[in-house]
């Protein structure tokens, strides 16, 4: 797969997250990178160590200018240079943080200036298929103003009756099963290899059906993930990512030095580690791009380096595959617990959660 910045924003639910792991002081955490928002959010915990790894060195460049911000800067202004709020002088102030970069993500970003002057939040592959979503397809559906309305809705009743009425249209449909389809998102949403291992044959219902639930189903008020697809911006009206809001940003700075990013894929990381040395994972969507036996395999080495009771956290999107029964005895499998959790999920376009703990 060739590299670029794939998600600037992490799509998967922090306080899922953190109800389905249940992180606790001095545990040691492994964490997909991604964005790096949820990678942050765990520090908020004063964990003993957070390994957060990606095999895209570019997503591992995101989270790294994310540390640097919090980690020398006040709150507001890392919303200004992040992409938050605005700002007219990012790149002087990215250049105050870049010693606390690596070197090969100061020269990424000073060969693209134009990243960090729009905001890293804005950068992602993902980020610009939402922005293609909010030139193209909403302006025909909704003005701006209708927009406005439904993201100040306090109640679900106001989000369904709004749904019905001024937003549910044949055009709407239409519209939603191209866009969303996997011939476009193919071109410009998603790399195709995310869909090499799918069994589901229509993807446009697929994410029709999971965008009617999270417009309908999942309250707009604190939905900032909603507020970026329909407006691309967050605010701060319909809430912060974790590490941004107020109350948990100085404990992630006062945390921000236990982390530690490695460029590699998770499967030759947990080869490195000993056993019984983890006591929890956010594994995001990362087997999306994995085959039966790596998935297979990847779990045989989870457990070996896992302590009894570690749990792992992880989403499916589009591959939807259930431990081999090789394993099936090695893991509980919190069922009850990922579907509550994931009937309230944010990030409302996977299809389901997964909960396991280590049974040792």
């Amino acid at each position: 797969m060739e590299k670029d910045i794939f998600y600037s924003q992490c799509w998967e639910d922090p306080v899922i997250l953190f109800k389905a792991l249940k992180p606790s002081k001095k545990d040691v955490i492994v964490s997909i990178s991604s964005a790096g928002d949820n990678s942050l959010a765990l520090l908020q915990l004063p964990i003993k160590k957070l390994y957060s790894i990606d095999n895209n060195p570019y997503q591992n460049f995101v989270l790294r200018l994310k540390v640097a911000s919090v980690k020398n800067l006040e709150k507001r202004d890392s919303l200004k240079l992040l992409g938050f709020t605005y700002s007219s002088n990012r790149f002087f102030v990215f250049n105050s943080i870049a010693h606390d970069l690596s070197a090969d993500a100061v020269n990424y970003f000073m060969k693209r200036r134009v990243i960090i002057e729009r905001g890293i939040i804005n950068a992602g592959k993902f980020e610009n298929y939402f922005r293609y979503f909010r030139k193209l397809i909403l302006p025909f559906l909704l003005s701006k103003k209708k927009i406005l309305k439904f993201l100040s809705f306090k109640n679900i009743e106001e989000q369904n009756e709004f749904y019905k009425n001024h937003w549910n249209s044949y055009l709407w449909r239409k519209l939603f099963l191209v866009f969303y389809g996997k011939k476009i998102m193919n071109k410009i949403g998603r790399h195709p290899l995310f869909f090499k291992y799918t069994g589901i044959s229509d993807i446009g219902k697929n994410y029709l059906k999971r965008a009617e639930f999270g417009i309908t189903k999942i309250p707009i008020r604190n939905n900032y993930m909603l507020e970026y697809i329909m407006t691309g911006k967050i605010s701060g009206r319909n809430g912060y990512p974790e590490y941004m809001q107020k109350e948990k940003y100085n404990l992630i700075k006062a945390n921000i030095d236990k982390i530690d990013i490695q460029t590699i894929d998770l499967f030759s990381f947990l080869k490195k580690l000993p056993d019984n040395s983890i006591d929890a994972f956010n594994l995001s969507d990362v087997f999306e791009l994995f085959s039966d036996s790596d998935f297979k395999n990847c779990f045989e080495e989870i457990y070996r380096v896992s302590k009894n009771g570690a749990r792992i956290c992880y989403w499916q999107n589009l591959v939807l595959r259930e431990l081999p029964a090789s394993l099936k005895d090695k893991f509980l499998n919190h069922k009850s617990l990922a579907d509550n959790l994931h009937s309230i999920d944010r990030g409302f376009f996977y299809n389901k959660l997964k909960v396991l703990e280590v049974v040792k």
